[in-house]
């Protein structure tokens, strides 16, 4: 199966995620947070070229793979499902690829961001850019800087036993 346009994906380790092997946290499907957004390419596109291949993994929009309920209160897929546990993804609901060697490519318009912690908090708007994206090597802004953002800019990602926050370009207000 290939699309001229989508991604063909399915998510990795099912589609939610339990974090503790000894408990259970999502109980709900309502949850959002703990909805899985982690996917393995089975198919590219054919209609463009991308740093993306099958078989790398794929970070992507929360609701990607998410259980709903409809009108009735029957649980229904995503919009985004095909078929055997097999989903279709825009271009743009892709954050990030993990090739097979582990290198991490934040895809534009997105950059992931380490919140600044400090005595036990985050500081608001303040962060430390983790993984740049083809705009931030562009305007010189290298990992590990320390970088200032919008408000409301902290759309929070947890993968790899990292809390990171996936940040769009013209959410970087600057660095500090």
């Amino acid at each position: 199966m290939q699309s001229p346009v989508f991604f063909i994906v399915s998510p990795k380790g099912g589609q939610y995620v339990n974090n503790n092997d000894s408990i259970i946290r999502n109980v709900s499907i309502e949850e959002a947070k703990d909805v899985n957004r982690v996917g393995v390419v089975k198919s590219i596109p054919t209609a463009y070229k991308t740093v993306v291949d099958v078989g790398d993994e794929i970070i992507v929009h929360h609701n990607t793979f998410r259980i709903t309920f409809d009108v009735k209160g029957v649980p229904v897929h995503s919009n985004s499902y095909i078929k055997d546990d097999l989903y279709f993804v825009f271009p743009e609901m892709i954050y990030m690829v993990i090739k097979p060697n582990g290198d991490k490519i934040s895809l534009d318009p997105f950059c992931f961001v380490e919140p600044l912690v400090e005595e036990g908090a985050d500081v608001p708007n303040i962060g430390i850019l983790k993984y740049g994206n083809k705009f931030t090597e562009e305007i010189g802004i290298e990992e590990g800087t320390k970088v200032l953002l919008k408000d409301y800019s902290n759309y929070e990602f947890n993968f790899d036993n990292e809390r990171l926050y996936r940040v769009r370009n013209n959410q970087l207000l600057g660095t500090c």
